[in-house]
């Protein structure tokens, strides 16, 4: 156990510390904002929740110990581990903005020290759960109430592996376009949804429609995107127009068909709302 002056002089050391560290800046790269470049990884991760060993939904959260919005998200997420049981597989992500929210670097440095322990949810969710404000005494005292060696834990607090730990988290988070907390990745891509809980669970329940849904956006929103449709449309016409599937093929592309009121039908043959339709596409796509 430590002496009680030194938890002081650990928490004075910490708060010089993190004056110096630069401020959370957005990136650019909108490719890099959709998909998440490190995939969940229970080597790297801390996870919980959720087979590993079979298909899963991964939920990625990058998120500030002293945000309150985090502070939200904690109590929602809390509810979505009950309901998606073995699921779902929920991971934490270090990305401590110390300029909007002073303390913060020091009690992701206090988690993953814990982490060094095996209690690293255990801090987490006492963190989340405590009433703010936060100080670097008060969360030094939580690490004494979970029953941690102190002595360990004040040497993995001021580690240079802790720290490493921590900005890795956060270099990655920046290189995923991630500029504030919380941001989620379900199953891979950026969930730019509503933060209640039951818009959160249907992107969690229905990760097939939801990557499908996510998938064609994101395709949608790459510059070659709508001649890409242009050309397959194209190939498969030709295929079709030189195949013994050519008669089939006529027939369907000649037959009527129309919209509106009987008395101002407008009608056309599926070729030509298929030719105007996709030329509508593009340019709007474009």
């Amino acid at each position: 156990m430590t002496s009680s002056s030194e938890p002081h002089k650990l928490v004075l050391r910490r708060e010089r510390r993190s004056r110096a560290t630069r401020p959370v800046k957005p990136q650019s790269g909108e490719q890099n904002s959709l998909r998440l470049v490190h995939p969940l990884d229970e080597t790297r991760d801390h996870v919980r929740g959720g087979d590993l060993t079979g298909r899963v939904v991964s939920v990625v959260q990058y998120g500030d110990f002293l945000c309150p919005y985090c502070r939200r998200l904690h109590a929602v997420l809390a509810r979505l581990r009950n309901v998606t049981s073995e699921t779902a597989a929920f991971a934490f992500r270090y990305f401590p903005n110390e300029r909007a929210h002073p303390g913060a670097e020091f009690a992701a440095y206090a988690v993953e020290a814990a982490a060094q322990q095996g209690r690293f949810w255990d801090m987490h969710d006492r963190l989340f759960e405590a009433e703010p404000p936060l100080a670097a005494a008060d969360i030094i005292s939580m690490a004494r109430e979970l029953g941690l060696d102190m002595d360990r834990f004040a040497r993995d607090l001021d580690s240079e592996s802790v720290r490493a730990r921590v900005h890795r988290d956060l270099e990655d988070g920046r290189g995923n376009g991630v500029s504030g907390t919380p941001t989620l990745f379900i199953d891979g891509t950026r969930y730019d949804g509503a933060w209640d809980f039951y818009s959160i669970l249907e992107g969690v329940r229905l990760p097939v429609a939801a990557r499908v849904q996510r998938s064609a956006r994101t395709f949608a929103s790459l510059p070659a995107s709508g001649g890409l449709v242009l050309v397959a449309a194209a190939v498969l016409a030709i295929v079709c127009a030189n195949t013994w599937l050519a008669p089939y093929y006529q027939a369907a592309m000649s037959a009527p068909f129309g919209i509106g009121p009987p008395d101002s039908l407008l009608s056309m043959s599926v070729g030509e709302w298929f030719s105007e339709g996709l030329l509508a596409v593009f340019f709007l796509i474009v």
